[in-house]
């Protein structure tokens, strides 16, 4: 049931990123800027009659040959042969730290045009031969030699017993906290790809009272940039990186669960299909990175925050998720309660304030909601399934 390993590719597209460096003034004089990278040509072999296909997220699955032998999840003769693409990501880029996209549309940083999400090259192909949960454990250091900050055990799950989302959640921790397996757990409980992810959480950004600082710190906690001021992360570090390498390993060592789909042809990742969910620190830094690339969805269990001691530039800036795919979920018992509110009033999120406990889903359709607890208690998303359910888009 368990199992262990690398990948390769699928997709299609050109890459661009949004930074940010200064204050909000800055912001709406500033123009975005895409770098973009050639497309490679592919040619997919795939073994007779194999893998699950999926041609829409939540389409239903059928078996094929096996992908693993028994519980181990890794290759076997049967196993779609997918081409090998270079998956590093370029240290280079984004060639220009401080651009933002014009306010009239343009290209989004996944590549695809305003308002559109980048469509997956192929279809999701895992292989339900033999169904079960896999588990794998590996530090960054084991995907990348490069890795050296964090170096903690991180979780990857797939459970193919499940209806496959066609969606990669990846999970963020609070500060100096591991990786947020539970929540990774609970994730793949539902059909998606899950990845706890280690990364640089070890800074508390509420000390600081620089406006610019907090954004920054989380562009390079994501980019490994060194936007200033802000921590300082090395780019092997970074959550881009660690994402891009570890979908690397994963598809070597469980070729089974395909984890090579959220790849683009070139071997980038495909944020369209990705999810990030966070807790606390991790909260705010989901939001954080759904303003600067396109996600699928921005999750924040107990946030998001930045509003202390000042209220963080990057909160108004524009952003590359639409907001209709935010996501806030506070305690009443939170200390950092009206900081929550305040954030998710500042970017605009979608409804009013709704107590789940009180409040049947879809909740009024409100993207804030609030739970009658304490700050940690909304890492544990079985204790309010419906709610986490209803952000995750799963009904």
């Amino acid at each position: 049931m368990f199992a262990s390993s690398e990948v390769t590719k699928g997709a299609q597209r050109d890459v661009g990123v949004r930074t940010y460096v200064g204050s909000a003034q800055k912001a709406k004089s500033m123009s975005f800027s895409r770098r973009t990278s050639p497309l490679l040509a592919i040619l997919m072999s795939v073994a007779c009659g194999g893998p699950t296909r999926m041609s829409e997220p939540g389409s239903p699955v059928s078996s094929g040959p096996d992908d693993a032998a028994s519980s181990g999840g890794g290759g076997g003769d049967s196993a779609a042969v997918l081409p090998e693409i270079d998956a590093t990501p370029d240290a280079s880029y984004p060639a220009e730290a401080g651009r933002l996209p014009s306010d009239d549309g343009g290209a989004m940083p996944d590549g695809s045009e305003a308002g559109g999400d980048e469509a997956p090259g192929r279809s999701l192909m895992v292989n339900t031969t033999n169904p079960q949960l896999y588990t794998i454990n590996f530090k960054p250091s084991d995907a990348d030699p490069q890795a050296s900050a964090h170096d903690d055990v991180q979780t990857a799950l797939v459970d193919t017993t499940k209806q496959m989302r066609a969606k990669l959640v990846v999970t963020l921790s609070g500060v100096g906290s591991g990786p947020a397996v539970g929540i990774a757990q609970y994730a793949a409980s539902l059909g998606f790809h899950a990845y706890a992810i280690a990364y640089e959480n070890g800074y508390d950004p509420s000390t600081q009272s620089n406006p610019d600082y907090f954004g920054n710190s989380r562009n390079n906690e994501l980019f490994g940039m060194g936007l200033t001021p802000g921590i300082m992360v090395n780019r092997p570090d970074s959550v881009e990186v660690r994402v891009t390498k570890a979908l690397t390993y994963l598809q070597t060592a469980n070729s089974a669960g395909d984890w090579s789909y959220y790849f683009d042809a070139s071997g980038k990742v495909r944020w369209s299909d990705v999810i990030f969910i966070g807790h606390s620190h991790g909260a705010s830094s989901a939001a954080y990175y759904a303003k600067v690339l396109r996600l699928w969805r921005a999750i924040s269990l107990s946030g998001p925050r930045d509003t202390n001691p000042v209220i963080a530039t990057w909160l108004t800036i524009p952003s590359a998720t639409p907001i209709e795919r935010y996501y806030g979920f506070t305690g009443t018992l939170d200390p950092q309660h009206p900081d929550h509110i305040e954030s998710m009033q500042i970017m605009g999120y979608l409804g009013v304030l709704t107590d789940v406990m009180t409040t049947p889903a879809p909740y009024n359709d409100s993207h804030r909601l609030q739970y009658d607890g304490a700050h940690n208690d909304s890492a544990n998303c079985a204790n309010y399934d419906p709610a986490c359910k209803y952000m995750f888009g799963v009904q």
